[in-house]
């Protein structure tokens, strides 16, 4: 895997939990700390909603979570905002073509815009792009 990345929280998220070891996460992590990586804006938004969710289930303690959030701050990662005008129109068609959540049809969205791959643990998401020819 190499060049441009987009990745999802799922990837970010198995890059610091334990319990959540993915190859394709850790060889993202690699370029990603290499060459830095776009999101959504959604994306920090499902980063810590996921850590709250996790600290109040006790999976990790705040302490955790907030380590996470400066280690996950200090990457080059890229949120990039929807553009207003096009970006539900073109969300919305990939989400109904691919049966996806309006939340990751943003990153296949996404990594069609910028041209990048796209990385996720979530196989519905992954089926989406490979058919968008978006690749892995």
């Amino acid at each position: 895997m190499s060049g441009r990345l987009v990745v999802d929280a799922s990837i970010s998220l198995a890059w610091s939990l334990d319990d959540e070891t993915d190859d394709r996460a850790d060889e993202a992590l690699t370029i990603v700390e290499r060459c830095g990586a776009f999101v959504p804006t959604l994306w920090t938004y499902e980063i810590a909603n996921s850590l709250t969710h996790f600290v109040r289930r006790a999976r990790i303690d705040e302490d955790r979570a907030r380590t996470i959030l400066s280690a996950l701050g200090r990457l080059e990662i890229v949120a990039v905002p929807p553009d207003a005008s096009a970006w539900y129109v073109e969300t919305n068609a990939l989400a109904m073509k691919h049966g996806l959540t309006m939340y990751d049809a943003a990153y296949l969205h996404l990594a069609v815009a910028v041209r990048a791959k796209l990385v996720s643990a979530d196989g519905k998401l992954r089926s989406a792009a490979l058919a968008e020819g978006v690749a892995f």
